[in-house]
């Protein structure tokens, strides 16, 4: 059983993922936007943190950087999703 933040500012995206790793048995929050996902690891602090890439107010990448190097480093392991994509 983890503590798993999830930072996504797709609603339908994070509510089915929520949803999805409450049935395995964690307890989940959620943000939708990188601002939101930096106060709720403070509060929370999770041991998981699944984060897109693309937020608005600050990038998934911003989210990670302020976590690790705040006055009291996150330690939760990070996990980058994404839907950008190409062609390929």
């Amino acid at each position: 059983n983890l503590k798993i933040l999830v930072v996504e500012d797709n609603k339908d995206s994070a509510e089915s993922l929520r949803m999805l790793l409450e049935l395995y048995g964690h307890t989940v929050e959620v943000a939708h936007t990188g601002p939101d996902g930096v106060a709720a690891a403070g509060r929370f602090r999770p041991d998981l943190l699944v984060c897109d890439v693309g937020l608005p107010g600050m990038s998934g990448y911003d989210v990670a950087r302020v976590l690790r190097s705040g006055p009291v480093p996150c330690p939760a392991r990070l996990i980058a999703v994404t839907g950008y994509g190409g062609p390929e």
